[in-house]
């Protein structure tokens, strides 16, 4: 699971970077996250994935231990 979540974030981040460079080289236009966010809700797209991933993978990566804690405790 820990796989899934860290790998499909990466793919989200390089997609919104070559997003971000398309507009810059095609359209001489700059556009945020948050920008292509409202242009996918706008076409009826639900995005509530992205914040749901960023949550699962902060969850994950730095608030909890994917592997069985305590696991190789002292005697």
């Amino acid at each position: 699971m820990d796989s899934f979540i860290f790998e499909t974030r990466s793919l989200y981040e390089i997609v919104g970077k070559f997003l971000v460079t398309l507009f810059e080289i095609l359209f001489d236009r700059k556009i945020t996250q948050e920008e292509l966010k409202s242009l996918l809700s706008s076409q009826g797209i639900d995005t509530r994935w992205i914040d749901e991933l960023r949550d699962a993978r902060i969850l994950f990566f730095h608030e909890t231990a994917p592997w069985l804690a305590g696991a190789c405790g002292t005697d």
